[in-house]
């Protein structure tokens, strides 16, 4: 298995991502060192922004490297990290790296578990998937940054375009899904990343020219006020 990581943690790991994944054969590569939660320093702050340890903005950035990075290629897997990645234990200062039994408090590593289970949600199938973010329109919402974690989407899709998976960051813009099969309906399966749970299926059928039309995101939202996953099947 070969890495990427350690920096950049934000959307620019994906480029590495997706050049191992486009060698040929694929290389199964993993972001070993994705953004790390809690963690106060110079490369682990997405757009310039440091939040603080274990709020809401801060265990959104774990998870959006999370889908973002296995979505861009990384179908080996993903790690998890926290600050206190060198278990600072009795008698150490905190300071910048805080003690391990507050780390382990830190609510992002249980989204790891629902990862798991989007990923896993048709079996081995995931193995079949390659990379189709290209195929979004739009992929990265006016004004997102390239070195933070809001506005991009991401897919990668069968060659037999029978399934696919998705996941929009905070702030993406609801797309149009190309390179699907005309005139087919698929269903469309909204996936929540922070509990784990699936909404209802609804059904969209592509066009004449394979493209989904996206209705909106879930809250009847243009522009998503937060990130989803989705999952496509024919």
């Amino acid at each position: 298995m070969h890495s990427v990581g350690n920096k950049p943690r934000d959307h620019r790991v994906s480029e590495a991502l997706e050049t191992q994944f486009k060698l040929t054969p694929a290389y199964p590569t993993i972001n070993f060192e994705p953004y790390y939660t809690g963690w106060r320093h110079e490369i682990n702050k997405p757009a310039g922004e440091e939040p603080p340890a274990n709020s809401a903005r801060d265990n959104y950035f774990a998870r959006a490297q999370m889908y973002g990075s296995v979505l861009s290629g990384g179908l080996s897997g993903h790690v998890h990290g926290t600050a206190a990645y060198d278990l600072t234990s009795t008698g150490e200062p905190a300071g910048a790296r805080p003690h391990i039994w507050d780390a382990l408090n830190y609510g992002s590593a249980n989204y790891m578990q629902h990862l798991h289970a989007f990923v896993q949600s048709q079996g081995r199938r995931y193995q079949d998937l390659l990379l189709a973010s290209e195929q979004i329109s739009v992929r990265k919402a006016p004004g997102s940054p390239e070195d933070g974690l809001d506005g991009w989407s991401y897919m990668m899709r069968t060659a037999e375009k029978d399934f696919a998976l998705l996941y929009f960051e905070n702030k993406s813009v609801v797309p149009r899904l190309k390179g699907f099969a005309p005139g087919e309906t698929y269903t469309l399966h909204w996936f929540d990343p922070m509990n784990g749970k699936w909404q209802k299926p609804v059904s969209i059928t592509a066009n004449s020219e394979g493209t989904l039309s996206m209705p909106s995101f879930p809250q009847d939202e243009q522009i998503a006020s937060r990130d989803w996953a989705a999952k496509i099947t024919l």
